[in-house]
């Protein structure tokens, strides 16, 4: 593959029979595909786009954390078994080589899961303020030392005496520990593209169906206008008549009138 071309993501539907697009020099705009229409697309269109391609990268990622995760537990297993002649366990190691080849060849929608270091990163174009920009999705590259030299080594297995020491066990382990977090770390990137586009799109949304809705939901100003004056003045006959109320109450009440003395008892010496 021609580490000079770059190529842009669009994960192939499962439900297609569409492969990989065609690699595009880097300078030159990405072809818009058959099934897309050839005059200006809407901004709703465009983030629908963004958020699928988005999608795709997230489950792309996803499915290779889960490649690679298993690969972990054969690794495992492999340095598990003891170094014996037993058919059963040469043919258990058997079993767990291949798995490890299947891995490295796995795909996902008809792209391959993971490469070589060699291979341009695929891109997803997003939009950010307004601009256009893409985000590099890099595939875990499996062409690791100690990994490698497992799967080489199984090529003489069929004399019986194919052995793998832990310690190469446990460092292919720790190189696809290092693989599962930068997988983590495009996956956290991705995901927060995701939810800015969603917003986006929720935003848009939601004023289509203030552009579309009915004129019960939104009412005239002077409609509003004329039940503000009914909700006042039904206030202030309530207070009113709250105030009426207090005030006959405190009429029917009888005074309390202190009888005073005529004049004032003089004291006599």
């Amino acid at each position: 593959m021609n580490s000079k071309t770059k190529y842009s993501l669009r994960i192939p539907s499962l439900s297609t029979e569409a492969e990989v697009p065609s690699p595009a020099p880097a300078d030159s705009p990405v072809p818009a595909s058959p099934s897309e229409p050839s005059g200006p697309v809407s901004n709703r269109t465009r983030f629908g786009t963004i958020r699928d391609n988005l999608r795709d990268g997230i489950s792309f990622l996803e499915e290779q954390e889960r490649q690679l995760g298993f690969g972990s537990m054969l690794l495992d297993e492999l340095r598990s078994l003891p170094n014996s002649e037993k058919p059963e366990i040469v043919l258990r190691k058997q079993l767990l080589l291949q798995g490890l080849i299947d891995i490295a060849e796995a795909k996902f929608k008809k792209v391959l899961l993971f490469g070589n270091g060699a291979e341009s990163p695929l891109k997803i174009h997003v939009i950010d303020h307004g601009e256009r920009k893409a985000v590099e999705l890099r595939r875990a590259n499996l062409c690791q030392p100690a990994f490698q030299s497992i799967l080489q080594s199984g090529a003489s297995i069929s004399d019986m005496r194919f052995a793998v020491k832990p310690s190469l066990a446990a460092a292919a382990i720790a190189e696809i520990i290092n693989l599962r977090f930068a997988n983590q770390r495009q996956r956290q990137r991705l995901q927060e593209e995701l939810k800015v586009v969603e917003r986006r799109l929720a935003r848009t949304a939601s004023s289509r169906r203030r552009l579309f809705a009915g004129p019960s939901l939104f009412p005239s100003k002077a409609k509003r206008s004329k039940s503000t004056f009914r909700k006042l003045g039904a206030a202030i006959r309530s207070f009113c008549g709250e105030l009426s109320v207090r005030f006959n109450a405190l009429r029917a009440k009888d005074p309390v009138w202190e009888e005073m003395p005529a004049s004032h008892s003089r004291t006599q010496i």
